[in-house]
């Protein structure tokens, strides 16, 4: 769920006796997912796995994958798992001023949720 694969209908949530079924449906029907895998694109070489990632001088997660972009030689493409209120404050910000404060290893980054993730749920307040 974390990875957005129920959008993708690669979770039936209709089908009996899977492997972790109980802990899938749980999680789906009281939407207590907090987190969403997503990518991002940094510039210049990929960084190694583990890389923080740092937004307004927090750090809010680290790399979990990385390679070169496939369509731009100075950007690459970055996997990270990352706390959807972060997300959403990151989007409203990109939103609201030109620059993002996002950044990987020192160097810029943007995040880059492929159209069929969003919209992206909202986390239930406490």
């Amino acid at each position: 769920l974390e990875a957005g694969f129920d959008r993708l209908t690669a979770v039936d949530f209709e089908k009996g006796c899977y492997i972790g079924q109980e802990v899938t449906a749980r999680t789906h029907y009281r939407g207590l997912v907090k987190r969403r895998l997503l990518p991002l694109r940094c510039e210049g070489p990929p960084p190694v796995v583990g890389s923080e990632i740092i937004w307004q001088g927090k750090v809010i997660g680290t790399s979990k994958t990385a390679a070169a972009c496939p369509d731009h030689v100075r950007h690459s493409v970055v996997l990270a798992l990352l706390k959807l209120d972060d997300i959403h404050a990151i989007i409203d910000q990109a939103t609201t001023k030109s620059a993002s404060d996002l950044v990987i290893n020192g160097r810029a980054a943007r995040l880059c949720p492929p159209a069929w993730c969003l919209p992206l749920p909202v986390p239930p307040r406490r």
